[in-house]
């Protein structure tokens, strides 16, 4: 799936055109609409590396005030890069803690996360706890120069149907 979107653009919607075989119309809907959202569990509005660190710190904040939280760190290689591993591990369940367990890879040469997993707490104790989301980036491009043909569905470097 190929999609376009920018922030307070076209509506607020996306624009998008599956791959291959199913490439046979294109989708223009708001970003949080039912076919952008299926599949995922969070809009194109809230993704991203830098939503991603916005995230982390408010969570990081939060989790303070409450202590109750292990914390550990390792080197780790993570999406093809060297990375320092934080792990937060909230050893008890409690109604202000959204996670029992959260992993972030941080990219050592870039300082960026690569990699943001988390936990929820195993319904039966001593249980393995359930991957609730993962997600990975990998072969990042930082600052590429982006012009606004790029977000236009209908410039030739796309191929989005009519």
């Amino acid at each position: 799936r190929e999609v376009i979107w920018v922030d307070g653009e076209n509506e607020n919607k996306i624009t998008a055109h599956e791959g291959g075989l199913l490439n046979l119309f294109r989708v223009v809907q708001p970003h949080d609409g039912f076919i952008a959202m299926m599949g995922s569990r969070y809009s194109i509005a809230e993704t991203g590396i830098q939503r991603l660190m916005a995230t982390l710190i408010q969570h990081a904040l939060h989790d303070r005030e409450y202590g109750e939280c292990e914390v550990q760190l390792s080197e780790v290689q993570s999406a093809g890069v060297a990375c320092r591993r934080i792990r937060v591990v909230h050893p008890f369940e409690r109604e202000h803690f959204i996670f029992h367990i959260v992993e972030v890879d941080i990219d050592l040469q870039r300082n960026i996360p690569v990699r943001f997993a988390s936990w929820m707490w195993p319904e039966i104790d001593g249980a393995v706890p359930p991957l609730t989301e993962e997600y990975i980036y990998t072969d990042i491009k930082l600052n590429v120069g982006l012009i606004d043909d790029d977000f236009n569905p209908d410039s030739e470097q796309y191929s989005y149907p009519d």
